[in-house]
């Protein structure tokens, strides 16, 4: 093989790695993000 095609193999092989691992982070700490409460607003309450 040429070094361009070793090169490319290499890297579709590290972006495989890298799905893999974000799979794996995500799966194993799905369960703390569902649970923790969504803060999506930043102001504080109104009081009446």
């Amino acid at each position: 093989m040429t070094r361009q095609e070793q090169t490319i193999l290499l890297v579709i092989f590290g972006l495989l790695m890298v799905g893999w691992a974000v799979k794996a982070y995500r799966l194993t700490h799905s369960q703390a993000r569902a649970s923790a409460p969504a803060q999506t607003s930043k102001a504080p309450p109104q009081t009446p």
